[in-house]
């Protein structure tokens, strides 16, 4: 697989397959397949107005690569990073402060 496609496996699921994936069997809702489609198809949420479920979305590699992740609670998200699997952050931790781009709900 190439990075700039991402993975659908156990194996390499990427950011926003996971997030696909998980609200199509938790939430039983659609999502789109790709992070920039899931921004454009939620609703704009200010960061502290984040509540569990919502999707928190960063930008990569000069603005260029979008990652999603789903907010949890006390600033903690969970997202898949690929080869390294799922994993949980923290929005103060200082890189995805400086990647944060924004925040959405599901409409």
């Amino acid at each position: 697989q190439s990075r700039y496609n991402g993975g659908e496996t156990k194996k390499g699921i990427d950011c926003s397959a996971f997030t696909l994936k998980l609200f199509d069997k938790v939430y039983n809702v659609k999502l789109p397949r790709t992070a920039s489609e899931q921004y454009k198809s939620t609703s704009r949420i200010k960061k502290e107005e984040l509540k569990d479920g919502d999707l928190v979305f960063f930008r990569t590699n000069y603005m260029s690569t979008w990652h999603v992740g789903v907010y949890l609670t006390d600033g903690w998200f969970i997202h898949s990073k690929g080869r390294v699997g799922v994993t949980f952050d923290n929005l103060q931790n200082p890189k995805y402060q400086r990647l944060y781009y924004g925040a959405g709900r599901i409409k």
